[in-house]
């Protein structure tokens, strides 16, 4: 059956990529898994009240500590691209977010009963390199 966005059981929740990674943490996997988790249990009690959902998230801080890691081995192998580091760093998080969902919807019986599985999308954005607000950036990538 396919989806309307005209349905009011239908929701959009938009995570920022500081959802995954809190100020004053390290970044450790320990820490990222504990966060995804967090947010994956309050998504399922979302779609355990009968919500479709679809989960979007930000990934600044995160192409910020990839853009470190890279430059500190630089040496070693050579630095991706933006565009790169953008689908690993969704793939990343995604990854993360899809299991920690599945296996919170398989903790409540809901994976088949409720919902038919979980899946995480990377994406493409294509922007104007001439549009003028790349003068005048608002938002960041890496920590701030």
């Amino acid at each position: 059956m396919p989806i309307s966005t005209r349905d009011p059981r239908f929701l959009l929740i938009a995570l920022g990529g500081n959802a995954f990674q809190t100020k004053g943490v390290k970044g450790t996997p320990e820490e990222y898994w504990q966060n995804a988790k967090r947010a994956a249990e309050a998504i399922v009690n979302i779609v355990k009240e009968g919500y479709k959902v679809v989960i979007t998230h930000g990934n600044g801080p995160q192409i910020g500590a990839l853009i470190e890691w890279m430059e500190a081995g630089k040496e070693r192998a050579p630095p991706m691209t933006m565009d790169i580091a953008g689908a690993m760093t969704q793939g990343w998080l995604g990854y993360l977010l899809a299991q920690c969902i599945r296996n919170e919807l398989v903790r409540q019986n809901l994976l088949n009963s409720r919902v038919k599985g979980v899946v995480a999308i990377v994406n493409q954005v294509l922007v104007d390199k001439n549009d003028p607000a790349f003068a005048n950036p608002t938002k960041y990538i890496g920590r701030y």
